[in-house]
Parts: structure tokens; C-alpha cells; sequence
């Protein structure tokens, strides 16, 4: 699938990413009847679209009404595989996300899901959890207001407090997997670039991170 997906690119003159139809309506007549098929070409889709050697062109409705098959399972709705596929196509639209208005209502209720499902302590594998801490550290990097498209906090932006409950980054920050705790102290690090833009005070938010620290148990 990676060679069909970027063998294209290697005759391309131009260099442009592969927008190969065959291939993607391959995957999308998978749906959830063939799901592994789905799932996997999917998977690998995706990582060649963040190599920018493949492009999704306008097939986003597509992909998306075939993920809304899979929410309206349990079975996949609830499973690891689910959560860390989206994290992951988001993660790959992230520069549409940021600049389209339309692919943002498109795919909203996708990262606020996530979001919910990682509060609510769901996220129960550490690929789960770092696949969306990843497409929130990229995210804060590029464009820190995209934060209130995520926390849904209005024109104003964020304040401190919703960044610090919102986020559940106390989750994160005491997660019991140390590669976990490694990854969000750098989306930590990234939140104090970002609050520059959005009024925030620096050492407010220092004062809330430093409390989940705190309560980390270092075992010798």
C-alpha cells in the first residue's frame, strides 16, 4: 500500500504529492463491512500523507462518512485503534484544519471526542494518549488560537483555567507510563510559547503545571 500510495510521486515532474482515486476508493468501499481493510490502507494512507507524498484532494467527506460508520459501532467507537486513527488523520489535515473554516466545521466533533474520551480517562494504551498529545503539540506550535477551536472557549481565547482543566493535562503530566510524561513536558514547554498570544500569564499557568508535578510519585 505505501508503494502504491507513493510510487506515483517518483514519475511525478512536478514533484506534487500522488492524488491517486483508484487507491482511495479502494480503502473507502472497505468501509466497516471489510474494517481491517479499511483500517489498515487507512493507517498507511495517512503517514504518506503526512510525508507529503500523498494527498487526501477532496476526498474528506468521503473518509469521514465511513469513520461516522465506525462511531456508530461500539465495538470500534470504544477501541484504541479507533482513538489513535483519528489522532492520527487529524494530525494529517492539520494545516487544512488550521486554515479552512469549512474542513474545521467538517471534522469538529472528531478532536472534541477525542478530548472528552482522554478527560474521562478512556484513553487507556499509551499509543492512544501520545497519537493526541502529538496533534495538540503540533497544534499549539503552528496556530496557539486553534486552542479555543478545540476548548470551545469562544472569540476571546482560552484563559489559564480552562487550558489547566480543560486539558487534561494533569492526567497527562502524572500518566504512569514515563514516555507519556516525557512527551506532554514538552507540549508543556509549547503551552508557554502559545499563552503568549492569548493574554495569558505566564506564571499562572507555571503555578497550575507545577501542582501536577508535584503529585507525581518518584519511586527509587
Amino acid at each position: 500500500m505505501r508503494f502504491l500510495a507513493a510510487g506515483p510521486l517518483l514519475q511525478s515532474v512536478s514533484g506534487e504529492p500522488t492524488r491517486d482515486t483508484n487507491i482511495v476508493n479502494t480503502i473507502l468501499k472497505c468501509g466497516i463491512i471489510r474494517a481491517n481493510g479499511f483500517l489498515n490502507g487507512f493507517s498507511l494512507l495517512l503517514a504518506e500523507i503526512r510525508r507529503r507524498t500523498f494527498s487526501l484532494g477532496n476526498n474528506l467527506q468521503g473518509y469521514l462518512d465511513v469513520l461516522d460508520d465506525f462511531f456508530g459501532s461500539y465495538e470500534y467507537e470504544q477501541s484504541e485503534r479507533m482513538q489513535r486513527i483519528v489522532s492520527r488523520f487529524l494530525h494529517s489535515i492539520l494545516d487544512s484544519w488550521l486554515t479552512n473554516a469549512e474542513v474545521r466545521t467538517q471534522v469538529d466533533a472528531l478532536p472534541k471526542w477525542l478530548l472528552k474520551s482522554h478527560r474521562k480517562g478512556k484513553a487507556k494504551y499509551r499509543t492512544e494518549r501520545d497519537a493526541f498529545i502529538r496533534f495538540v503539540d503540533k497544534m499549539a506550535l503552528q496556530e496557539p488560537q486553534a486552542l479555543k477551536w478545540l476548548l470551545s472557549t469562544g472569540s476571546k481565547g482560552p484563559s489559564d483555567e480552562v487550558l489547566l482543566t480543560s486539558l487534561p493535562l494533569r492526567m497527562w503530566n502524572q500518566d504512569s507510563d514515563v514516555r507519556i510524561r516525557f512527551r506532554v513536558a514538552v507540549l508543556n514547554a509549547r503551552l508557554f510559547h502559545a499563552i503568549q498570544q492569548l493574554d495569558i500569564y505566564p506564571s499562572v499557568l507555571y503555578t497550575g503545571i507545577r501542582d501536577f508535578y508535584s503529585g507525581v510519585e518518584v519511586h527509587q
